[in-house]
């Protein structure tokens, strides 16, 4: 697989934030500095093959990655205002779930609720990060 260069992360944005692993709305220059970084990740990964196109590697890659957000990234969309958008499949139907992630704690301050996180980051549902408008 070639180097990194502008056309390779042109692809990882666009199909990043169209499958929901990049959000929507920040500034161009966070955005492509986010690429960036996953196509560096992903040229390291087990998803960069010679057998397949560049395309396809990538998006089995970013599908591969499509629930995981570390607890770092969860809490970062938040402090910038992004809310959950939580779909799960409970009792034969999806439930969705949009939740701001901010609890208040005993002292009345809103903090990021690490537990509600951990319960919306969860391999059987999907997620999404959004600002609503």
């Amino acid at each position: 697989m070639k180097n990194q260069d502008g056309y390779s992360v042109y692809m990882m944005l666009h199909l990043a934030k169209d499958m929901g692993r990049i959000a929507q709305d920040q500034p161009l220059d966070i955005e492509w500095e986010e690429a960036e970084r996953m196509y560096a990740d992903f040229e390291q990964s087990e998803y960069n093959v010679d057998t397949e196109g560049e395309y396809m590697c990538i998006w089995n890659y970013l599908t591969a990655l499509e629930n995981i957000f570390s607890m770092e990234e969860a809490i970062d969309y938040l402090r910038k205002g992004y809310k959950i958008r939580c779909t799960a499949w409970k009792d034969g139907e999806y439930l969705k779930i949009d939740w701001n992630g901010w609890v208040r704690d005993e002292r009345g301050n809103d903090v990021v609720g690490i537990d509600r996180i951990n319960r919306y980051l969860c391999d059987n549902s999907k997620y999404e990060f959004y600002k609503e408008d």
